[in-house]
């Protein structure tokens, strides 16, 4: 159970591979939107003059940890703030990631995280512009606020980076294929293991029509952290994003996201 959640031994004990840690919401949020982002729709693709991006993702999780047949787990809520530049090679800007975690347990009440990742990527078209290659790296800062049943309550700070690659494939029409892997090191405070995460994906888009884009995506995380106890775990992200390019200047998103492959962990995210 503590392999998944928050402890006071020791924060996240063994949770670099989940999305409830700073290292898999740092590179959750990087794959995501950085690495093999979801494609917009092809009007969207013909606004040249967008130079400036920002928006909030709103999200709703729920995970069930599903020890010996418990009813533990969390309901969390969240949304991240994203503001973005970019130029004729190059993009940087910063996510503002914030969570409020409702745990079902003995152990937590509740968790209040945010976090800031700063990014640059650079990006390589060639043969014609029908491929981009797509290098990014980020610096992150999480702080996390804990509430115990105990009516105790600790704080605690985690900073990190990571590096990614990815590659797009514009060759085929409505169909755009994206690969891409990351790596994403995390340290924090609670004297725990320094967190080593390894993620590669592929997202699939199809632009039906001048406004809407079909994404779906998959993303398998190997965690290679060096445990005292317990041993490494990985796991699938699978996921499906609908898109819709409402004005010249505003597009809205619609997307589901499942953890599959942990023997004790499972969650199902709308954003």
């Amino acid at each position: 159970y503590q392999k998944y959640c928050l402890t006071p031994q020791g924060y996240y004990t063994s949770s670099s591979s989940t999305t409830l840690a700073p290292t898999g919401k740092a590179s959750d949020i990087v794959m995501q939107y950085l690495i093999i982002p979801t494609e917009k729709s092809a009007a969207y693709k013909k606004l040249s003059n967008l130079k400036n991006s920002v928006g909030p993702v709103f999200r709703y999780e729920n995970v069930d940890f599903d020890q010996n047949n418990s009813n533990e787990g969390a309901d969390i809520y969240g949304t991240t703030l994203m503001w973005a530049k970019d130029t004729d090679s190059w993009s940087y800007g910063i996510f503002v990631p914030y969570d409020y975690m409702i745990f079902n347990d003995s152990l937590i009440d509740d968790v209040n995280q945010i976090g800031a990742i700063g990014f640059g990527q650079y990006r390589i078209p060639f043969s014609e512009d029908k491929y981009l290659i797509t290098l990014t790296a980020n610096l992150n800062y999480f702080f996390a606020n804990l509430d115990f049943k105990n009516n105790d309550s600790d704080d605690v700070n985690s900073v990190g980076t990571g590096i990614g690659v990815g590659l797009k494939m514009l060759a085929f029409g409505n169909f755009i294929p994206t690969i891409g892997l990351s790596y994403q090191y995390q340290n924090d405070d609670t004297d725990t293991e320094d967190h080593h995460l390894f993620r590669t994906g592929l997202n699939l888009a199809y632009l039906a029509g001048e406004k809407w884009a079909i994404n779906g995506f998959a993303i398998w995380s190997a965690d290679l952290t060096d445990y005292d106890t317990g041993d490494n775990d990985n796991y699938w992200d699978l996921g499906i994003e609908i898109s819709f390019q409402a004005t010249d200047t505003w597009n809205l998103n619609l997307g589901y996201k499942k953890v599959a492959g942990l023997e004790d962990f499972d969650s199902d995210q709308i954003y």
